[in-house]
């Protein structure tokens, strides 16, 4: 209208000069009538740094840092951005940014980490304990499993792997440390002893360990880890001051104990049942009611035999008698309960019985020499002095196995990221720490692209966030632990109703 007041044309886009840079699109406009032609026109906004070169747009390094946090990458987004008729930005374009978005986000949750244990010093200092003495549950999970090197073999198969170490000093239970190896090398594939393509140690290279590697106070973690032992090792050389103290996983040990039970043919003629069949189905839910009624015990004992000073008071004299009153319940018999038990009364409306949905009310195992001896050896497993020293702190690694799923989420089996790996890694430990409203927010500010505080995307961050804590607090709460209870009885009771039925069985064409 400035420059052809005259001029009754219509204003369009240019598509001819349409210039993409990423998601972010360069507009021209022209007339259709004149000769008018405007100046090039940003439709996105731009990080403002220092850096030399183009300056990246907000929204592709937004795009960036929200892929670390989910199991697609450039390959699947640029499918699905085409599948709707948007025209997807370059491959190279969207891994140049990846590679920058992934290095600020590794550097960036390394210091929150960092920030974290200095934290847990304050708190130590606070409680009056040595600030430098931690409590910890750690665990590792690899990009493939550890059985597919087909037996054994020098080294493990896996080629990438993540070592989550967690506190165990707060009610929160927040991620501390993290390790990532990682034996992929984005440009020469993998690296030997013999030949190095590159060098590892250089920084530039993505590959931080060669492929023939083998990938504190209290550790907690379950029973095949050579953690506590490297532990030990650095503290017999002088490197830490702490004396580790390695304490077994309870979950896994009941696990372990249960699967014991189940696996020893031995113990099959403890079961009640006419056949074969019958007996093996009756041991497997026998393996769970008496693991589960281990557990449930030793937990009660820890916070029973347990003085001010946390020194355990329990004997083997205690265990004892908690092993025949063990064997005296399952042979109907709940009259030592009452004396010796700590989670069942012994009464017609307060026993284990109607607690545990995995054995009929009406299950029993006959009296007599032979059998008492072998409900020893099943309880001896898990009620033995030595066995229990090992699990009184009741702690165990389920927060670490939960951040393993987090980590599936952003690092899945079926793809392979060899050059951003612990970038996503990263992010997925800090979206476990913060939340995914929150964790989102600031990786998103520290790209330099933050959200706008009155925009709706704020809105819809501060929701799922929200979201979030609430269903935390409700996984945790007696409710749904009642309601989990309820369900797993039904389904228990459904499978005894129906387990003469056979519906499925392994390789059935081939028999």
């Amino acid at each position: 209208m400035q420059k052809f007041p005259k001029c009754d044309g219509f204003i369009h886009w240019d598509p001819q000069a349409e210039e993409q840079w990423g998601l972010g699109v360069i507009e021209v406009m022209i007339c259709e009538k004149c000769t008018y032609r405007s100046n090039k026109y940003k439709l996105f906004m731009e990080i403002e740094d220092e850096k030399p070169g183009r300056k990246a747009a907000c929204m592709n390094r937004s795009l960036q840092v929200g892929l670390t946090q989910t199991p697609i990458g450039p390959t699947s987004l640029r499918r699905l951005l085409m599948s709707v008729h948007v025209p997807p930005p370059s491959r190279s374009a969207m891994q140049e940014s990846a590679n920058q978005v992934c290095d600020d986000i590794e550097a960036s949750n390394v210091l929150d980490m960092h920030g974290r244990r200095e934290q847990l010093k304050k708190v130590n200092r606070l409680r009056g304990d040595a600030e430098n003495v931690i409590d910890i549950e750690c665990d590792g999970v690899y990009n493939n499993k550890l059985s597919s090197g087909v037996g054994r073999t020098p080294f493990q198969p896996g080629t990438q792997c993540n070592y989550v170490v967690v506190e165990n000093v707060t009610n929160k239970r927040e991620i501390i440390a993290m390790e990532n190896v990682n034996k992929l090398c984005s440009k020469h594939g993998m690296h030997t002893a013999s030949d190095p393509p590159c060098d590892i140690k250089s920084g530039e290279c993505s590959s931080t360990d060669t492929m023939e590697t083998s990938i504190v106070h209290h550790i907690t973690t379950d029973a095949d880890t050579k953690a506590f032992k490297a532990a030990q090792e650095l503290y017999e050389k002088g490197v830490t001051a702490t004396k580790p103290e390695h304490q077994l996983d309870s979950r896994h040990l009941c696990d372990n104990h249960r699967k014991y039970i189940k696996s020893n043919t031995e113990f099959l003629t403890l079961m009640p049942g006419k056949t074969k069949a019958e007996r093996e189905i009756n041991l497997g839910t026998f393996a769970l009611d008496l693991s589960k009624r281990c557990q449930s015990e030793c937990e009660q004992l820890n916070i029973k035999t347990k003085q001010c000073d946390g020194v355990s008071t329990l004997t083997q004299r205690d265990l004892s008698l908690l092993t025949e009153t063990i064997i005296m319940y399952y042979y109907g018999d709940h009259s030592l309960c009452e004396l010796h038990s700590l989670v069942c009364k012994g009464t017609e409306t307060e026993n284990w019985v109607r607690k545990s949905p995995f054995l009929p009310s009406d299950f029993k195992i006959e009296a007599c020499t032979k059998n008492y001896k072998l409900l020893e050896k099943c309880l001896a497993y898990r009620l033995s002095l030595p066995r229990f020293e090992k699990t009184k702190l009741n702690s165990n690694s389920q927060k670490v196995e939960s951040v393993n799923r987090t980590l599936r989420r952003s690092l899945p089996t079926n793809v392979t990221y060899p050059r951003n790996f612990a970038g996503r890694s990263h992010s997925a430990v800090h979206s476990r720490n913060y939340g995914p409203g929150e964790s989102l927010t600031r990786l998103m500010e520290t790209e330099g692209c933050s959200v706008p505080k009155s925009s709706r995307v704020a809105s819809s961050l501060k929701k799922e966030q929200q979201c979030y804590d609430k269903g935390k607090l409700y996984s945790k709460s007696t409710v749904r632990k009642v309601k989990r209870l309820k369900t797993r009885t039904k389904l228990y009771d459904l499978h005894r109703k129906h387990r003469d039925e056979v519906h499925y069985r392994k390789s059935q064409l081939l028999q």
